[in-house]
């Protein structure tokens, strides 16, 4: 009786023929994960802050600021009343435009100094959502 319970045990533990070390559910998921592009927070992002922003900044001024370089996404952040926060978070395409646009740290904005830093992403430090420009 034992060597027959061995026997099950060890075919029960054995993974079934041509599937891997995977489970059918991880497998699936592997699929599919396969024939999707990733998740759009995995990506890799080229994203920097910009803090002490004067409270009445446009978009537009953030991408006359950066010039010559063309941000993909500007993102103005708010406080939790709804009003600017003086700060923006800026994509670019490419890690040579992070270095460019870091060389604008402490220069002026209608007479403020902007501090430009690299925006690092993490599982506990997601992008802010975009605001919709109404």
């Amino acid at each position: 009786a034992t060597a027959t319970a061995t026997a099950s045990a060890a075919a029960a533990s054995a993974p079934p023929p041509n599937k891997g070390l995977l489970s059918s559910d991880e497998e699936s998921e592997a699929e599919e994960d396969a024939a999707q592009p990733p998740p759009a927070d995995t990506e890799q992002r080229f994203t920097v802050k910009l803090r002490g922003l004067p409270f009445k900044t446009k978009e537009q001024e953030i991408v006359a600021f950066l010039h010559p370089l063309k941000p993909k996404e500007v993102r103005m952040t708010q406080d939790k009343q709804g009003r600017p926060s003086g700060r923006a978070f800026v994509d670019f395409r490419s890690e040579a435009e992070v270095a460019q646009a870091l060389r604008r740290n402490r220069d002026y904005l209608k007479g403020r100094y902007i501090e430009v830093t690299r925006e690092e992403y993490g599982p506990e430090n997601a992008p802010p959502p975009r605001t919709s420009a109404e």
